[in-house]
């Protein structure tokens, strides 16, 4: 099983794939995303 990075915003309970879209979900919402690790079968 391998994994992929992705990042939650764990306050509005998102999950990004792309890091541009958590660039621009910080803009908007002021909220951090963390980067977490998904299990990928």
């Amino acid at each position: 099983m391998s994994s992929m990075t992705a990042w939650k915003c764990y306050q509005c309970n998102l999950v990004f794939k792309e890091h541009s879209h958590v660039a621009m979900h910080n803009e908007v919402s002021r909220h951090h995303a963390i980067e977490v690790k998904l299990a990928v079968a």
